[in-house]
């Protein structure tokens, strides 16, 4: 069995799988990433002692710190050194790729940071994932903890991205830092309220929907504005992943229709994951 875990902001998520050729599930699930003592560790690792884990691959934005007590407590608990995957300056498509394309053979994906290391890999993986599965300019969208949107063109060259707090970080940041929202808030027992807040809690969960829907429809419009070939759909796909991504999907749609833009649109929860495979089989 090979492990894959994809260490975020909120959620510790893996999946197990007993290829790396053909990626298939055999489990899945999650743990609170706030998980961050060795034994704490140690205590969600052991529950794979028993698979017979060959490799174990992890994408993480966490620091330092937590990475070394995550390579610490698999070493302890598995017998196993951990692979940390990391954004490089390129990725060259393998030749099996998902869209069954020769053209792919010769098709690389260029990072243009300044340090290629200091783009996120999540968003690193999430490129790589898309780029196996299209050969047209993209726009992939990680709708989590914070919301990210990369630009790469159909050269495989990444033309920058957005990151923004998500609902919930947005909701938290001003809990945290406003004394009278966040005493306000602690009084009320429920969010009441549909569309304006009849209390602190629901004024500001609601505000966070639309501060979140609001950023999905303008990019849309940023999108269109700036693609140059935006009358040929054929050309862009947007591709869309993280805890919160049904709901930006539904934003992301409506507008297009709006602007009646019949841009491709999907929806993939395991694009990190599959991206970590991709990076894996030509990293391992």
């Amino acid at each position: 069995m090979f492990l894959f875990i994809d260490q975020g902001n909120s959620r510790c998520k893996y999946v197990l799988t007993k290829s790396v050729e053909l990626f298939k599930e055999e489990a899945a699930g999650a743990w609170d990433s706030k998980a961050s003592s060795a034994d704490e560790l140690k205590k969600h690792l052991e529950q794979f002692a028993g698979f017979g884990v060959k490799a174990v691959i992890i994408s993480s934005v966490a620091s330092r710190e937590t990475k070394d007590l995550f390579k610490q407590a698999c070493e302890r608990t598995l017998k196993i050194t951990p692979v940390f995957a990391t954004s490089t300056s390129s990725y060259s498509a393998k030749d099996n790729s998902a869209i069954g394309n020769s053209a792919q053979l010769s098709r690389t994906l260029v990072n243009t940071y300044a340090k290629p290391q200091a783009l996120g890999v999540d968003r690193w993986l999430a490129m790589i994932a898309v780029f196996e599965r299209c050969v047209t300019d993209f726009i992939v969208i990680d709708a989590g903890t914070a919301i990210t949107a990369d630009w790469v063109n159909a050269q495989g060259v990444h033309q920058g991205g957005h990151i923004v707090a998500g609902k919930k970080l947005l909701q938290q940041s001003l809990l945290g830092e406003t004394g009278g929202i966040a005493w306000s808030a602690s009084h009320d027992n429920q969010a009441e309220g549909d569309l304006f807040g009849q209390n602190t809690s629901a004024a500001v969960s609601l505000g966070a929907d639309v501060m979140v829907e609001g950023y999905c429809r303008q990019l849309v419009r940023q999108i269109i504005s700036a693609y140059k070939d935006a009358d040929n759909s054929n050309n862009l796909e947007i591709w869309i992943t993280g805890g919160d991504g049904a709901e930006v999907l539904q934003w992301i749609e409506q507008e297009l229709k709006l602007l009646n833009k019949p841009i491709k649109v999907t929806l993939e929860p395991r694009l990190v994951f599959l991206g970590l495979n991709h990076w894996f089989s030509v990293n391992k």
